[in-house]
């Protein structure tokens, strides 16, 4: 492995889930569970005092596209009673720029195994919720508030990547006036290395 900076390709299949607090009667209901694609860049910069150690670290910035949509209709008991009919619709396009740092094990000549951990730092491209109870209908633009990130994952010849990335659960910026909206996401992803 040289050191420096290295550029990737990434694609893959983000499993993202979505949860709406419903204020009244405290509780918290899951809209919808949805594959998406997801797809970007990275540049890594291996650290240059790594020298020919087995286990070695380095720095990453990924920006990564991703999309989804989904609704749901719930109905709100209360005591055995329909107090009404909530319909959520989402639907959002998001750039996150991830940063953060990996730390590798060399395994072998081919292979290398990491672990990473950064930050999600949305830039929201669209995002629309729309909230219907009764002749209540509400509809936001916001933004998403950043996430934590953990996952792993192995090269094969220092040139393709296959690895596994868990977000933490982040709450859109804009609280509608009838709950909470959060969502979590897991990415499964392959890379290339182009240079």
């Amino acid at each position: 492995m040289r050191e420096g900076a290295k550029l990737k390709v990434f694609a893959g299949m983000g499993r993202t889930s979505l949860f709406v607090d419903i204020e009244e009667i405290s509780l918290r209901k899951k809209i919808n569970t949805k594959n998406s694609i997801r797809f970007g860049a990275e540049v890594e910069f291996v650290l240059p005092y790594y020298k020919l150690k087995k286990f070695y670290p380095s720095l990453f910035i990924n920006p990564m596209y991703s999309r989804y949509k989904a609704s749901t209709e719930r109905n709100i008991i209360v005591n055995s009673t329909v107090l009404s009919v909530r319909s959520v619709n989402v639907n959002y396009t998001l750039l996150d720029l991830m940063i953060g740092g990996r730390y590798y094990y060399k395994a072998s000549e081919n292979i290398r195994i990491y672990i990473e951990l950064g930050v999600a730092v949305p830039i929201l491209i669209d995002l629309d919720i729309t909230v219907t109870q009764g002749s209540l209908v509400e509809q936001e633009e916001g933004a998403s508030k950043g996430a934590f990130l953990f996952g792993g994952g192995i090269v094969f010849k220092d040139k393709v990547g296959l690895s596994i990335r868990n977000f933490f659960t982040r709450n859109f910026s804009n609280r509608t006036k009838r709950g909470n909206i959060d969502h979590k996401t897991i990415d499964f992803l392959i890379s290339v290395k182009l240079n």
